[in-house]
């Protein structure tokens, strides 16, 4: 597990690891929970400004659910009581509170910026060709059964001068998750 991560205020790692199953199930949620606060907290926010409590509270109680999973305990137990206020048309209650739920789910993106992608200039790049993908794992699955790491890394980072298609964004994550780790099984597995 990367070692920042036993130093991130607010975050129950050994609760978070035992939620998921595992430590790389673990890695896996923290990204996608990394990558959705934004939209989460918008949504959120958009649903306070409208008075909108029934989405409102639907959004809350994913909140809570995700924030525990990750061994967030402070931000679901926040969020928990947000959605039960929500629930019982406790209005004030929502007014006077969502604003530091808000804070507090916004802090995790400084917290786990490591997970968080930055996608704006994906939309400059070209978009790789169907052969040019398959010709790319082929070379990644014949590097993996040699330990190369350095072409492994030259065709890894050839392919991020690419769009990937949607399909195929989840396992390129993957195959940069197993390569950071040097896991030749997984990433073989992968392709």
């Amino acid at each position: 597990m990367p070692e920042f991560l036993q130093n991130v205020e607010g975050l129950n790692t050994d609760a978070g690891i035992k939620n998921c199953g595992g430590i790389d199930f673990y890695i896996d949620a923290l990204k996608v929970f990394a990558q959705s606060i934004k939209s989460g907290s918008e949504e959120i926010k958009n649903y306070f400004d409208t008075g909108d409590w029934k989405n409102y509270t639907t959004k809350v109680h994913a909140l809570k659910s995700t924030a525990r999973v990750i061994g967030a305990t402070e931000l679901s137990e926040r969020a928990k009581r947000l959605e039960d206020a929500g629930n019982s048309n406790y209005i004030d209650e929502i007014k006077n509170d969502t604003p530091a739920l808000l804070q507090l789910y916004k802090s995790y993106s400084e917290k786990l910026s490591t997970f968080i992608e930055n996608n704006s200039d994906d939309a400059d790049k070209p978009l790789i060709s169907d052969e040019e993908l398959t010709e790319a794992y082929e070379t990644i699955r014949e590097i993996s059964t040699t330990f190369d790491y350095d072409s492994l890394q030259f065709i890894l980072n050839s392919l991020e001068e690419y769009r990937l298609p949607e399909s195929e964004i989840k396992k390129f994550q993957a195959l940069k998750d197993a390569a950071s780790r040097l896991d030749w099984e997984n990433i073989i597995k992968l392709i």
